[in-house]
Order: structure tokens, then C-alpha cells, then sequence
């Protein structure tokens, strides 16, 4: 497509969207306020969500209703979109799951730009510099700050039901993050602090597994041995052990961060990888030291049986030899007599 098609293309999205955005700027006050009575609230919602509408409609009263005005549709907009925002999350919260807490959370803290980008209009606005819209961005921050903060305890009750590490660390960030979105210097400061020592802790305990699995590796590919000679085999049985013990080593220290077949399910997707593949080495490093085992087993039988046979019959022999030896030494002593 040339310059000429992109301008044409241009050109048509323009007639299409323009009409739209000079609609939208040219509603009056009347229209306004129908546009924010229309907006539907939960029942149970924070008490400062319906006064933010009802502050909204009163101070759009103010103007005769069919004023047009840039500035009042900015405003309205703004706290349409705050409303129906808010109502959402707000439902969405009432949901116990903690996926759902979480991207409440986020959008939460997304949300709070609308209060800012009204603000900052009342700041500049010589129509929208008044007392009322001042309050309601101060309803708006609050009520955000307030649900932000029951987040952070919603997640700091489910992180003592944790028992996966990788888990209570995420549900860490999420009320480092909440509290952080809500203003709340001291708590946030504090969640950090236990974030940073947790994650810490955890990074120290994940290099310890990978040190010992990383090791067993290394060891197993010593066994890649085709000598069957008994002190070979001995040996590669010996060097099995310490491989399977190694990956053992490692399990048991995901096994100690909540790591395990029983939150696999819940786990992050790498951790719950990294798991699976550590169990299967086990299970084949198991397996490889059986078999090393099984031959060494059988070279030793093979080597054994023969022997043991040579023993009974050399004792057989040497017990007939002794005894004919007795009789000659009998006999010989008889005829002196």
C-alpha cells in the first residue's frame, strides 16, 4: 500500500471515529447526568462509590442542562469510568480465588490514574477547579486505598495457608504491591522487607538443589561405562549410589520449600517443570544403579560358584588324602609291631 492508500485509509478512519469523539465532547450537562445515573452499583459497595455519583450529578446541576462544555465531558468520562471500573473489581473481589484477588489488584492500582487524571484536571480546569470535584477525587483515592488494603490482608491471611514457597512469595509481592498502591509507606516498607528476606531465603535453598542435581549429573556421566571387570562394576555401583543420593539431596530440599507432587498442580509453571524432570532422574538414576547392581550380582555368582566348587572338590580331595594317609600311617606302624 503507498503513501496515497495509508492518507486515503487515514482519512476514512478519521470521518468514522471524528463524528464519535465530537459527539461524545458535545453532550450537554442533561445528557451527562443521565449517562452517570445509568451507571449500575453493587448493593454492598464502599458508601463513598455512591456518593462519588451523586456528588457527580450535583455538581453537573449546577450548569443549565444544555450546556455543552469539553471540560464537563472530560469530567463526566472520567467518573463514569471510575464507577464502572471500580464496580467491576469490586465485584470481581467478592470471588475467593486468589487469581481473581490478584488481577483486582492490578487493576486497582491501574485505576488510581483515573483519580490522578481527574485531579489533575480540577488543578487546570478553571470550570473544574471547585470544592466538589476535589472531593470526589478524594472519595476516589480513598476508596481505592481502602480496597488495596483489604487486598494485602486478604493475601496476608491466605500466605499462612501456603505451604509452596514459590507461591507465598508471589502472594508477598501482591501485598508489598497492594499496600504500595495504597499509600500505606509503613506496611509497604515492612512487606518489602519480608519480600526481599523470603526470596532471599528461597534463591539460597533453589541454588543448594541445583548444586546437588547439577553434581549427580556430572557423576552420572562417569557410569557411561561399558567395562563389565567385577572392581569396574563395583566401583560404577558405588558412584550410583552417590548420584541417586544427590538428587535425593536435592528433592528433599524442594520437598522442604513446599515443592511436591501434592502443589504441583498450584506451582508456577518452571518450578513445577524443574520438579518433574529432578524426579525422573531420580527414578532413572534408581533404576541405572539396580542394573549396575544385577550385573555386578551375576559377574560375582559367575566368579563364586566355580570357586566354591573348586574348594569342595579340593576339600573332598584333600580330606580322602588325609585319610588314606592316616590308613598307610596305621598300617605301617601294625607291621613294626
Amino acid at each position: 500500500m503507498g503513501i496515497r492508500g495509508y492518507g486515503g485509509l487515514l482519512l476514512v478512519l478519521l470521518c468514522v471515529v471524528s463524528p464519535t469523539v465530537i459527539a461524545q465532547e458535545n453532550r450537554t450537562n442533561l445528557e451527562l447526568i443521565e449517562s452517570i445515573k445509568d451507571i449500575s452499583i453493587s448493593p454492598d459497595i464502599y458508601s463513598d462509590i455512591p456518593n462519588i455519583k451523586n456528588l457527580a450529578i450535583l455538581f453537573l446541576s449546577f450548569e443549565d442542562g444544555d450546556v455543552r462544555n469539553v471540560e464537563y465531558n472530560k469530567f463526566a468520562d472520567s467518573v463514569r469510568k471510575f464507577l464502572e471500573e471500580f464496580n467491576t473489581i469490586f465485584v470481581q473481589s467478592r470471588n475467593d480465588l486468589p487469581a481473581h484477588q490478584k488481577e483486582s489488584v492490578r487493576k486497582a492500582i491501574d485505576l488510581k490514574g483515573e483519580a490522578i487524571y481527574l485531579e489533575s484536571l480540577s488543578r487546570t480546569s478553571p470550570k473544574l477547579n471547585d470544592p466538589i470535584v476535589i472531593e470526589i477525587v478524594e472519595k476516589e483515592k480513598d476508596s481505592l486505598d481502602q480496597f488495596l488494603e483489604e487486598r494485602a490482608h486478604y493475601f496476608e491471611i491466605e500466605i499462612e495457608k501456603e505451604e509452596a514457597f514459590p507461591i507465598r512469595i508471589e502472594y508477598q509481592e501482591y501485598i508489598t504491591l497492594a499496600y504500595q498502591g495504597s499509600g500505606n509507606t509503613i506496611k509497604s516498607e515492612l512487606a518489602r522487607t519480608k519480600l526481599e528476606e523470603m526470596t532471599s531465603n528461597f534463591n539460597n535453598n533453589m541454588d543448594n538443589a541445583s548444586n546437588f542435581s547439577r553434581h549427580a549429573d556430572e557423576l552420572k556421566k562417569t557410569l557411561d561405562n561399558e567395562d563389565e571387570r567385577v572392581f569396574v562394576l563395583f566401583s560404577r555401583y558405588i558412584i550410583s549410589k552417590d548420584v541417586v543420593r544427590n538428587y535425593s539431596n536435592a528433592i528433599e530440599i524442594y520437598h522442604d520449600n513446599g515443592i511436591s507432587d501434592k502443589t504441583l498442580p498450584r506451582l508456577p509453571q518452571q518450578y513445577a517443570e524443574d520438579y518433574t524432570e529432578l524426579t525422573s532422574k531420580e527414578h532413572d538414576a534408581n533404576e541405572l544403579s539396580a542394573s549396575i547392581f544385577n550385573t555386578f550380582f551375576i559377574k560375582i555368582v559367575t566368579i563364586v560358584i566355580p570357586l566354591f566348587l573348586a574348594m569342595v572338590i579340593f576339600m573332598i580331595g584333600f580330606r580322602d588324602w588325609q585319610r588314606d594317609f592316616t590308613d598307610t600311617k596305621l598300617n605301617t606302624l601294625v607291621r613294626r609291631e
